[in-house]
């Protein structure tokens, strides 16, 4: 399993919790622009696109993620809204 994510403190949290378990993996980057050398993936779980303000943005990860699965696997997202939109 490999994590993205760009906030440096969620990385050092990551580390601290599962940095001792080989299968796991934290990669730091933006999801809208990522790049791994693995790009055959059977599954994608995206929590909070609430961070991409612009269509733009949301389609860039978009993309992104999709580059990183093989045909046919499958994605899923979180999506919520904040109490006062909601």
């Amino acid at each position: 399993m490999t994590a993205v994510d760009f906030i440096p403190a969620m990385i050092a949290e990551w580390q601290h919790r599962y940095g001792d378990i080989a299968a796991l993996n934290m990669v730091a980057g933006d999801v809208r622009s990522f790049s791994l050398a693995e790009r055959n993936y059977d599954f994608a779980f995206v929590s909070d696109f609430n961070h991409l303000m612009t269509k733009t943005g949301t389609l860039s990860a978009l993309g992104q993620i999709g580059q990183h699965l093989r045909p046919g696997a499958g994605l899923a997202i979180e999506l919520w809204f904040p109490a006062d939109k909601s």
